[in-house]
């Protein structure tokens, strides 16, 4: 299958803002989820974060993605209060959240590679991810990093990254600084020539 290589497909794509209107998100303060419901992606942590951020009143979290069946059935009940699910979106629609969101948050515990920070950045949107598997490699000095296993310090993280304008900022412009690495020929590239290594490790083994 092909590897998510790099974050400039969205480059060419105009946001569209309808998803905006559509959620009732226009002039909102949002956080924003992009991933499946699959039990690696860690939602559960983050929507036990989200329903103890009491002193951010009206934040909302827009999470994005499919739904498992037997997920849904689990946690449709818990869900707390702001949380609006958009299900899957086009990537016009995607861009548009992206561009509008006070930032992504991504908690997972296992990333192969782990692109919706890359898209994030490469839409000038802020970054706290979890200090897990390939995403501080993935994201440089460019996220914002919390323990994905402790709600209190993603609360922590998501508090801070809220209250404070100017870490957004500079967020922002680190992320648009770090994204314009992760083109797909330099990606591509890399990606081959991690595959030589192992390869050669296999070789050593």
């Amino acid at each position: 299958g092909l590897v998510p290589n790099g974050a400039d497909h969205l480059e060419a794509i105009k946001p569209d803002d309808t998803v905006l209107d559509l959620h009732g998100l226009r002039g909102q303060r949002f956080l924003l989820a992009v991933g499946s419901d699959n039990p690696t992606k860690n939602h559960a942590a983050l929507l036990s974060a989200f329903a103890r951020m009491t002193d951010e009143p009206g934040l909302r979290l827009v999470m994005v993605g499919g739904r498992h069946a037997e997920v849904f059935a689990e946690t449709s009940h818990h869900e707390p209060p702001g949380v609006t699910r958009v299900g899957e979106v086009a990537d016009a629609q995607l861009k548009a959240l992206y561009a509008h969101a006070l930032a992504l948050v991504f908690p997972s515990l296992y990333e192969g590679f782990g692109l919706p920070p890359l898209e994030a950045m490469a839409c000038g949107c802020a970054v706290a991810a979890s200090r897990a598997a390939s995403l501080p490699e993935v994201c440089g000095e460019a996220a914002l990093y919390f323990d994905p296993l402790d709600v209190d310090d993603m609360v922590a993280t998501l508090q801070r990254l809220c209250g404070d304008g100017a870490l957004r900022a500079a967020l922002r412009k680190a992320g648009t600084q770090h994204v314009a690495a992760y083109t797909w020929a330099a990606s591509a590239a890399a990606l081959l020539d991690s595959r030589t290594i192992q390869d050669l490790s296999g070789d050593a083994a």
